[in-house]
């Protein structure tokens, strides 16, 4: 792959401008993992991958914890 790393926003709003948490992650990595989050509640999450040119579209995504 031509990436270099891996930018994750997640916020608690689909505007990301609510308790935004920046994450990384390293090249290749395919997965990530969030523990010890609130029950019932939804967060929305973007990413993209990065390299010495830029980084790539957002690709977007909401998730609501489990009840």
């Amino acid at each position: 792959s031509d990436e270099t790393g891996f930018l994750i926003h997640r916020a608690d709003d689909p505007g990301f401008t609510t308790n935004l948490a920046i994450y990384t992650r390293r090249a290749n990595a395919t997965s990530y993992v969030q523990t010890g989050l609130p029950i019932a509640t939804t967060y929305y999450y973007r990413m993209c991958a990065r390299n010495a040119f830029g980084q790539s579209d957002w690709v977007y995504a909401s998730i609501t914890t489990a009840s």
